[in-house]
């Protein structure tokens, strides 16, 4: 193929990203709140509502934000953080910039992949972090949504956006969160937060686009 034909091709591709990138930050849509929509109880898990301050919602810029703890019996409790929006690639940025910004510091980070299922080949990809504050560690997993894809690599989250924005002009965006304290043992605390995830995603399949 000419040079030429290729670069102008590549031009065109990437004044299209761009013009859809702008969009975006301009035309965030307000929306049902979907994540609100999950089920407080399922499959054993209570839920319990926490309160989203305004501010936060604005540094977001986005209202369909859902933080919750879930608690299993008498076991401590894995905490759901949902981030969602509608033409808005802002509300999806790496969690651990909050929490540094929180005076928590990052012992750890790395790419895991999880099963979806008991017993089945682990390739769902997440993101997981160590954070520790005060004595206290948590362990952190998150992963992003961009309509019907899951990634836990942001950039590649980010070109699913521009992808979707152009082929269908219009991209949803959403940065789903799982934490845990880290007591005694990591690998409990890693077992306790699997058994969670494989018991929420059908849900954020479900209830989230």
């Amino acid at each position: 193929m000419d040079k030429r034909y290729c670069t102008i091709i590549g031009l065109l591709f990437f004044t299209a990203s761009m013009s859809f990138f702008l969009s975006m930050d301009v035309q965030s849509q307000q929306h049902t709140s979907y994540a609100k929509q999950l089920p407080l109880f399922f499959n054993g898990w209570a839920g319990r509502e926490i309160e989203v301050d305004k501010r936060t919602l604005e540094i977001l810029e986005t209202n369909d934000v859902l933080i919750r703890n879930y608690t299993k019996g008498a076991d401590t409790p894995v905490q759901l953080c949902i981030v969602y929006a509608s033409n808005n690639r802002k509300v999806s940025h790496p969690p651990e910039v909050c929490y540094k910004g929180s005076g928590w510091s990052l012992e750890d980070k790395g790419s895991l992949l999880l099963a979806t299922e008991a017993g089945h080949k682990p390739t769902f990809q997440v993101m997981k972090l160590i954070i520790e504050k005060g004595g206290q560690k948590n362990l952190v997993l998150y992963w992003y949504k961009c309509n019907d894809t899951y990634t836990g690599n942001y950039y590649m989250q980010q070109i699913h956006i521009v992808k979707n924005g152009i082929i269908n002009r219009q991209s949803t965006s959403g940065m789903i969160r799982l934490s845990t304290p880290i007591n005694d043992n990591e690998d409990v605390s890693m077992a306790k937060i699997e058994n969670f995830f494989m018991d929420l995603l059908p849900l954020i399949t479900e209830y989230i686009p």
